[in-house]
């Protein structure tokens, strides 16, 4: 009865809302299936469909720039659902995405950051996508990340002079009291400069403690023997380099040798003892050796070895050859018993030399002879150089920078050459500041974030008119953060999704899961779907977000979860840890069909014993007050709608009628 009422009253309110123009007409094929599905007109209206959030494929670009580079920035985006992607350029201060000022003009995929002026500067880009099929939100966003990009002044590069190496010092040695005592010492630079001397006496040995020998300013020295003790010597060879634009002047400081002076036995003729003295052959006594170094293919190549003795004995000279240097791996030299030798510069390469000098006394009663073993002597043959006007540009490769843990012990590495026969220098950098003692080919940055660079320098002096060249290496970004480096990625955390219920053929659903991770780590998404609620589902293709729209074009149900990865590539072992959504249930149903959710009125059980064992009588009691509920609440939906639309005089006759008519 309900029913029928409604439609009547239905009926007549649209009939005087049609006559007074206030009600648009419908077919009746409309109203009937409206009448036969309220569900359906509840939920006519399918929920709306948003604008996709774009997806970032990758974003290139930033590092440090001298003034007036180029410093090139460029991202790829792309989104699935048709819309068109537009981009907009920010530029922050610290990075923060969230309080960045949009670049005016910069609107394209490619963005050419300003260098006009040092500092260092943030950039992002805000991509959107527009999509006027949506019937929801017609745009969505999606922000990059910030990237660095630091301005330098343009670099000013010095050439210092360069330190001396010092390849030998001799002399050092037990003496008696009166016997004379030679120190020297080899030192040589490669910069051209131009070598000056200056010995020091030391009572232990240390540099902090000596003091300067006035006159003692050539490379050899003659201690005095005249007191018995210990005293030890050095010697700070200085190079000096006028054509340096840096420092003109370089030191390094030789080892301390030792000069112990003994005191003189007595006269061996007074002897308390009766017998016979045995007297061996002294023990030579090595000055010095020179002539070691480097020299083209072809150049004359000069050892000379200074010996003594003081038994009036004769002394001999044998030469030695050598791969590394080690007397006990030495070859003899036919015919090299001089105490100079020639040696070969025909083949390039580095061979060692040495001597042995052999002092030789018939007059003594006792061993003969005696002998002492030279240190060796490097030489190096290099091959010639051709006369070039310029030093020639290093070629430089490296370095590489990346995030580190201390637990590495990351070295920063550059590989530099030239083919001038020029020698290399280096000199690190750190945010634009000199690095003090930074001057290998490698250096090893300590904890924390910075741009690191170097500076290699190749000096020629055979060039005639430029004899220094430098080449900047590319500026990396290296982060060296405390402690060790964690063995495996953190395992993210995962919510929802949201979005599973009922829904009719053609609707829009949308599911969505929200996760995160601990290590800062890159987060994939993979979507599943299942046809029961078990985690044995089938990977559904492209579903690779932290939203899917799954389709609603078949009816049933269908089970779906989201796993999520968290990559960590700083990770020693384990880089990627998966985590698996909760199980959400989507139900597809006819249009004309009743969700669950919908149904309002519950049905008049007809089962007695069920109903507390109503009467029949209760139970017809119960439907005519039920009939009479729902007539009044049919009145009281439509009564407003007279009122609003017809005014009060035409809605009360509208009423009337209605009630007398069908009542």
């Amino acid at each position: 009865m309900k029913t029928y009422r409604m439609k009547a009253i239905s009926l007549l309110a649209a009939w005087i809302l049609a006559m007074s123009g206030c009600l648009t007409p419908v077919s009746a094929e409309s109203f009937k299936e409206e009448q036969n599905n309220p569900a359906a007109v509840e939920n006519s209206e399918a929920e709306p469909v948003n604008a996709q959030a774009p997806a970032i494929e990758w974003f290139s670009g930033g590092g440090a720039f001298q003034i007036g580079d180029k410093a090139l920035l460029e991202i790829k985006a792309s989104v699935g659902d048709g819309g068109t992607l537009t981009y907009q350029w920010y530029r922050s201060a610290d990075g923060n995405t969230e309080k960045g000022t949009a670049v005016e003009g910069a609107s394209d995929t490619l963005f050419e950051a300003p260098t006009r002026e040092a500092g260092i500067w943030y950039y992002y880009c805000v991509v959107t996508n527009t999509n006027e099929q949506a019937d929801g939100k017609k745009t969505a966003q999606t922000v990059s990340k910030a990237v660095s990009v630091m301005v330098t002044e343009p670099r000013q590069i010095t050439v210092d002079a360069a330190k001396p190496v010092v390849e030998w010092i001799s002399g050092g040695g037990a003496f008696n009291q009166g016997d004379p005592a030679v120190l020297e010492i080899k030192a040589s630079v490669e910069d051209g400069g131009t070598l000056s001397y200056q010995w020091y006496r030391s009572e232990d040995g240390s540099a902090e403690s000596g003091t300067a020998l006035d006159g003692a300013t050539e490379n050899t020295y003659h201690p005095s023997t005249d007191a018995a003790g210990t005293v030890y010597y050095y010697c700070v060879v200085t190079n000096t380099n006028e054509q340096a634009d840096g420092a003109k002047t370089a030191q390094a400081v030789s080892e301390a040798v030792q000069v112990t002076v003994e005191e003189r036995e007595d006269d061996p003729s007074v002897d308390p003892e009766p017998g016979i003295e045995i007297v061996d052959a002294k023990k030579p006594v090595i000055e010095w050796i020179s002539g070691g170094g480097a020299f083209n293919q072809g150049d004359p190549a000069v050892l000379e070895i200074k010996a003594s003795v003081e038994d009036g004995g004769t002394l001999s000279y044998q030469w030695y050859r050598s791969e590394d240097g080690s007397a006990e791996s030495g070859t003899a030299l036919d015919g090299a018993t001089e105490n100079t030798y020639h040696p070969s510069t025909d083949a390039a390469g580095t061979v060692y030399y040495y001597c042995v000098v052999t002092n030789t006394n018939e007059q003594v009663n006792g061993e003969k002879t005696a002998q002492a073993v030279s240190e060796a002597v490097q030489v190096t043959v290099q091959q010639p150089v051709p006369e070039v006007e310029k030093a020639q540009k290093p070629q430089v490769e490296g370095p590489v920078g990346g995030t580190f843990y201390e637990s590495d012990a990351f070295v920063l590495k550059v590989k530099a050459s030239v083919s001038d026969g020029g020698m290399l220098t280096y000199q690190w950098y750190r945010n634009k500041e000199k690095i003090e003692g930074a001057t290998k080919a490698e250096y090893m940055p300590p904890v924390g974030t910075a741009y690191y660079y170097c500076v290699v320098i190749n000096i020629n002096q055979q060039a005639t008119l430029e004899k220094t060249a430098y080449t900047v290496s590319n500026a990396v970004e290296v982060t060296v953060k405390e402690g060790d480096r964690p063995k495996s990625a953190a395992k993210p955390e995962v919510s929802g999704p949201s979005g599973g219920g009922t829904y009719y053929k053609g609707q829009s659903p949308r599911l969505e899961v929200e996760a995160q991770a601990s290590d800062g780590g890159t987060l994939t998404y993979q979507w599943y779907r299942s046809s029961d609620s078990s985690r044995k589902g089938t990977p559904i293709e492209d579903a690779a977000g932290a939203a899917y729209l799954p389709s609603t074009k078949d009816t049933g149900t269908v089970y779906y979860y989201c796993m999520v990865s968290n990559t960590n590539d700083e990770a020693s072992e384990t880089k990627t840890v998966s985590a698996a959504s909760q199980m959400v249930k989507v139900t597809v149903i006819e249009k004309g069909a009743i969700k669950d959710e919908v149904k309002r009125v519950k049905p008049v059980s007809r089962n007695t014993k069920t109903d507390n064992k109503k009467t029949d009588s209760a139970i017809r009691k119960e439907s005519v007050r039920r009939a009479a509920n729902a007539r009044t609440e049919d009145e009281n939906q439509v009564i407003p709608l007279l009122f609003l639309t017809l005014g009060a005089g035409t809605a009360a006759t509208a009423l009337m009628i209605g009630r007398k008519y069908y009542r």
